[in-house]
């Protein structure tokens, strides 16, 4: 595996895809519920003793808690990933904004 902290190079989450472009206001469920439409979002254990499990769907915030109309989520595997980003890819979020769906990568 490539050392990709020291090379500069992006390193690819095959089975987490970046999503841009969402409206203004959009909900964390809203991004599930049109991102379950394609294959099974990933769950993750929520913080605290009786905290419940969730969606792994990360929405990016301002400082002041509004969304900046980016988020990530994850699916149980790579192939419902990729398939994400063909289906979704330049349409239109809940017959408004067109978004912008592309496999994740990290420094």
């Amino acid at each position: 595996m490539a050392d990709y902290k020291s090379s500069g190079e992006r390193e690819e989450i095959p089975d987490t895809v970046y999503v841009s472009g969402l409206p203004e206001g959009c909900t964390e469920q809203q991004v599930i519920e049109h991102f379950k439409q394609i294959g099974i979002i990933k769950m993750q254990r929520g913080k605290g003793r009786f905290a419940k499990k969730s969606e792994k769907v990360y929405m990016y915030r301002n400082p002041d808690g509004s969304t900046k109309g980016d988020a990530s989520v994850t699916y149980v595997d790579d192939d419902s990933a990729k398939a994400a980003v063909e289906w979704f890819n330049g349409k239109p979020f809940n017959k408004g904004a067109i978004i912008s769906v592309s496999i994740a990568t990290r420094k």
